[in-house]
């Protein structure tokens, strides 16, 4: 018996999370398998530590967000689950959050930057990293080009 597949999706801009979410749920569907939402704080310390949503740290209105994308997974009738991560390194701590979560495949985007090719080093950083940890990064292109 195969393991069970784990989704991770970052909590990014709302258009990007709800199409995100969208895409994870049916494949979590069609595969059995469970959706972890994370939101990550700027600015605040990092480490491996998933905190829980009702956690001090988490603003109310973080909460609030990721409770509404908690009814969209609710909708689809997908397990899952939700966790807020500190960081400093946005690239480090996808990474950390995906190895925290054990996720097979990660939903996740990196803001635009304006210096130029700066977000295309940082996503292939990315990419690089979940690769040797054997995980499938999903970014924003794939997410356009699935729809």
């Amino acid at each position: 018996m195969a393991a069970k597949q784990r989704i991770m999706v970052q909590v990014a801009d709302s258009l990007w999370t709800q199409e995100a979410l969208y895409y994870a749920c049916i494949l979590a569907r069609k595969g059995g398998g469970e959706v972890t939402i994370v939101k990550l704080l700027a600015g605040q310390p990092g480490g491996n530590l998933g905190l829980p949503l009702d956690h001090t740290v988490v603003k109310q209105q973080d909460r609030n967000e990721i409770k509404n994308y908690e009814y969209i997974v609710e909708d689809y009738g997908v397990a899952h689950s939700s966790f807020v991560f500190p960081y400093f390194s946005l690239v480090g701590a996808i990474v950390q959050a995906a190895d925290y979560l054990d996720a097979n495949m990660v939903f996740a985007t990196l803001p635009r930057s304006l210096i130029p090719f700066w977000q295309d080093l940082q996503l292939w950083n990315l990419r690089h990293r979940l690769v040797r940890q054997q995980r499938v990064l999903v970014e924003r292109q794939s997410i356009l080009a699935l729809a």
